[in-house]
């Protein structure tokens, strides 16, 4: 009766079983039940087996947690292929991958790239597609986690990643680890920089984001938006975008180039390595323009 057809309805209550089920296999693998997880998994649609990382990596804890290492495999390449990886995720194949090939990794990238599907590749491009701007970036004077500043001279010549988040943002903290995909992956490139702007925060926002990022593990560079004078939040940059955001919602990913926000994105799909190669994706772009 909530639908106007047949087929939606039906998509619908496969939909709603994939999320239970996804539910109930957390809970059985917290409680190292893997065995009845394992069954559940089973349970699942065709996609609701691969589509969420999360769940795959859950799905990956049961299969150890069974010893099952044969089925790991097939596992992630599937997950590869639905582009719903995890930071661990891609180190347990690229582990896999070095101990059947002798420790050479020189084939690596191309074997990790031919498992993503033609489907998955095309919707990636038209979504980032969609998401170029042509916008001034405001001026700013930013402090880092150091107590350094920095201003838009620093970013001369360089290609900018921004992510905006904050501490109270869960679906900020969930976007982590495909943002430390990101940076890893443009560790050693010196055109590229990767900043977290903490942003609407209360209180001593300086140590509640230093001291979480730290206290997680993560090997960001961050850096605390700037006060608004005439209101005294927290939120000078931000504030300064949002006729470009459309809204004031968090996470926002942009990129800089040339003193310009060339690429703006919302939200947060759920999938750490989806992030990282849309993110990757517009800075290669960008780095091909004449």
């Amino acid at each position: 009766e909530d639908f106007d057809r047949r087929t939606q309805a039906d998509s619908n209550v496969v939909k709603s079983l994939d999320d239970r089920l996804f539910i109930h296999i957390s809970l059985l693998n917290d409680l190292k039940k893997y065995a009845e997880a394992r069954r559940y998994f089973l349970l699942l649609s065709g996609d609701g087996k691969y589509n969420n990382a999360e769940l795959n990596e859950i799905n990956l804890q049961v299969l150890e947690g069974l010893g099952d290492d044969k089925q790991i495999l097939p596992l992630l390449e599937m997950s590869a292929k639905y582009n719903a990886m995890t930071p661990r995720m891609f180190d347990k194949l690229k582990a896999i991958y070095l101990k059947g090939h002798a420790g050479d990794e020189s084939g690596y990238q191309t074997y990790l790239a031919g498992l993503k599907s033609n489907e998955e590749k095309a919707a990636m491009k038209a979504y980032v597609d969609h998401n170029w701007v042509n916008h001034p970036m405001p001026d700013f004077r930013l402090e880092t986690a150091e107590g350094l500043f920095i201003t838009p001279e620093e970013w001369k010549d360089k290609i900018v990643v921004v992510d905006f988040w904050a501490t109270w943002c869960r679906p900020c903290i969930m976007a982590f680890p495909g943002m430390q995909l990101l940076v890893d992956k443009y560790a050693q490139d010196k055109h590229v920089a990767i900043y977290m702007l903490g942003t609407m925060q209360t209180g001593d926002y300086k140590s509640k984001s230093v001291n979480y990022v730290r206290g997680e593990g993560f090997r960001f560079n961050l850096l605390h938006d700037s006060v608004n004078p005439k209101t005294n939040e927290q939120d000078l940059v931000f504030r300064q975008l949002v006729p470009l955001f459309g809204d004031s919602s968090i996470p926002r990913k942009i990129i800089v180039k040339d003193g310009r926000v060339r690429y703006c994105s919302g939200g947060y799909s759920g999938s750490p390595s989806k992030l990282m190669d849309e993110l990757s994706l517009a800075i290669e772009i960008l780095r091909s323009e004449k």
